[in-house]
């Protein structure tokens, strides 16, 4: 069986910038907030960190192609885009089951004034602390 897939036009797209983490590990990022960004999904990729004392997730975009990045992979039916960033969240022994269902605020900031060196661009920054169990 064959599906129809509609072309959203991305000059379009309205509604608020968030995010989301998926069940099974994956930053899901929304149209609006691809578009806001100017997120190139099919050219970049992202390096993500973890400050376990403030219980953020930080993630700062970057080139494709740079080593130890987790790629974006794009939605084919919309502007929408994704991180599947499983290892991290083990790696961190975050279970991404408890942060999922629901949309996340993002601080935006510069990478130095969290002691990230050698990016460029903005760091963002959701806050995992007293999120509620799933």
């Amino acid at each position: 069986m064959f599906k129809q897939v509609y072309y959203i036009d991305p000059q379009k797209i309205k509604g608020k910038p968030n995010l989301s983490i998926g069940r099974r590990g994956r930053i899901n990022f929304n149209a609006s907030f691809v578009k806001k960004h100017g997120i190139k999904p099919d050219r970049m990729a992202a390096d993500l960190y973890w400050d376990g004392e403030a219980k953020e997730i930080i993630f700062v975009f970057t080139e494709k192609d740079r080593a130890g990045s987790f790629p974006l992979v794009h939605f084919p039916y919309s502007s929408a885009a994704y991180v599947v960033a499983d290892q991290f969240f083990r790696s961190n022994r975050l279970d991404p089951k408890r942060y999922a269902a629901a949309s996340y605020a993002v601080e935006t900031t510069q990478p130095e004034k969290l002691g990230i060196d050698g990016q460029s661009g903005d760091a963002f920054v959701i806050h995992l602390a007293g999120t509620p169990s799933a």
